[in-house]
């Protein structure tokens, strides 16, 4: 069971490092993503901590792929402003 959790919690940070690397490329930086994945993150593994006692390595792999998902969803969030705000050209 923890090497799913370990597949699943790597594979969303890596599509959440792609969707940064797109975001920066794009030049999609706002003065409030940092802010907004430093409190996303934060919040997320405050919650994680109370939920799952970090002492078994099950209860680790979930706290990992909850923090990537964290990660993924404050870059999908970047990602929808930004082309609400700069439509893509034709």
């Amino acid at each position: 069971m923890e090497t799913a959790w370990t597949v699943l919690g790597s594979s969303i940070g890596f599509v959440g490092a792609t969707a940064y690397v797109i975001n920066i490329a794009r030049k999609w930086v706002f003065w409030w993503s940092s802010i907004l994945n430093i409190a996303v993150v934060l919040l997320t593994q405050i919650v994680m901590l109370c939920v799952f006692a970090p002492n078994t390595t099950l209860s680790a792999t979930r706290f990992n792929t909850g923090t990537s998902a964290a990660m993924l969803l404050v870059q999908l969030i970047i990602s929808a402003v930004a082309i609400t705000e700069q439509p893509l050209k034709d």
